[in-house]
């Protein structure tokens, strides 16, 4: 089956999640990902270097996997063969890495003119903090939204996945297919500095509404709608009402003219149950939801009905069931179904592809450069 980028190559230095998420998205849409770890494996694999974590499993399916130690002479030889071969590479080492290593992204237009290089980074490569480090929680705190996440008082709330690194990989994703659609037009290759705080500072509608808000707070007064999750008789339900229409059929809903609290809701809500609560909301086309943990996720009907898990036969670990790629095309079936590499899996297949015979490979392996 044909699929949308099936004549593209992409080199993955990344490890870890975002960087290795953003490659498997481009992945499922067809790309030939190469991943690229050092001889010892990167540290998302596990204890044991051929240890097969799910989450590694699930960021790295559909790739090919070699080992490769790049402060050598003979795996910098290596890796600009592939360089030669690729339409991107891309990595998340901290900036300037790329540049001790003599693979900056002038070193790698010198060996291919019309390269696509991104860098992933939690600051990018300019600005005060660019050579600070950061993790998913780092991002969380910098953009703001642990501040509003949680009750009005007390500690900052971390939301608990790695919203920084996924959200960073979904934007990586973005930018690669806007340079290769680039490229296609004009021939050019070009850098991509995508940085983790750019990318949560950006989702955040908040800090637009904070960098316009007017000298003097809105003054208007009353209750102006529910758009929370309030406590039921069995659990939580999320309400969003906040426009008459949606107001005044809750209103009919609970019994009374109008709605003067959010309290108010919350006391006829505790007296029924979620799904009685949404089955009268729904009928009533008022936007809801019960508020689900993960494992009711895993058994609604919605999930399974979109077709959301998948199966996957893992070297290492047996059947893993994953997540389907999201966005479903009308002419073209995401790759979602190839397992990830066990460390160094496809060694002698890209070499062999770069012209290594089995003795060379051999020698490389004594030599500990892959």
């Amino acid at each position: 089956m044909n699929r949308i980028l099936d004549d593209i190559t992409i080199v993955d230095l990344t490890h870890v999640q975002a960087g290795p998420m953003c490659t498997m998205f481009l992945s499922c849409m067809g790309a030939n990902v190469i991943k690229i770890e050092p001889p010892w494996g990167e540290m998302l694999r596990g204890r044991e270097s051929k240890d097969i974590r799910p989450t590694f499993a699930y960021f790295n399916r559909n790739k090919k996997g070699i080992t490769l130690n790049l402060k050598s002479e003979k795996g910098k030889k290596i890796f600009t063969q592939l360089v030669e071969k690729a339409d991107v590479v891309v990595e998340n080492f901290s900036p300037g890495t790329m540049n001790r290593l003599g693979f900056g992204y002038e070193n790698l237009q010198n060996i291919k003119s019309d390269i696509i290089y991104a860098s992933i980074s939690g600051f990018g490569h300019s600005g005060p903090y660019s050579n600070r480090g950061s993790f998913d929680l780092i991002a969380q705190a910098m953009c703001g939204i642990m501040s509003i996440t949680g009750e009005p008082v007390g500690r900052p709330i971390r939301i608990h996945d790695y919203i920084g690194d996924s959200v960073t990989a979904l934007f990586g994703t973005i930018a690669i297919l806007g340079a290769i659609r680039f490229r296609d037009s004009t021939g050019k290759g070009q850098f991509i500095d995508i940085a983790q705080f750019d990318c949560m500072v950006s989702i955040l509608s908040s800090i637009v509404t904070e960098m316009n808000k007017a000298d003097e707070e809105d003054q208007q007064q009353g209750f102006r709608g529910i758009y929370d999750a309030v406590k039921a008789a069995d659990g939580y339900i999320a309400i969003a009402a906040m426009r008459d229409n949606f107001l005044n059929p809750l209103a009919k809903i609970m019994g009374v003219e109008k709605i003067e609290s959010r309290e108010a809701i919350e006391e006829w809500s505790q007296q029924n149950t979620v799904k009685e609560i949404v089955a009268k909301l729904v009928k009533a086309e008022i936007p809801c939801a019960p508020v689900l943990n993960i494992e009711q996720v895993i058994e609604d009907p919605q999930f399974n009905a979109r077709g959301m898990p998948v199966q996957v036969d893992q070297e290492g670990f047996g059947v893993l069931k994953l997540l389907d790629f999201a966005p479903k095309f009308s002419e073209m079936k995401p790759k979602v179904d190839e397992q990830a590499p066990t460390l160094g899996r496809h060694n002698e297949e890209i070499l062999g592809w770069l012209g290594y015979n089995e003795i060379q490979i051999k020698e490389l392996k004594q030599d500990k450069v892959i």
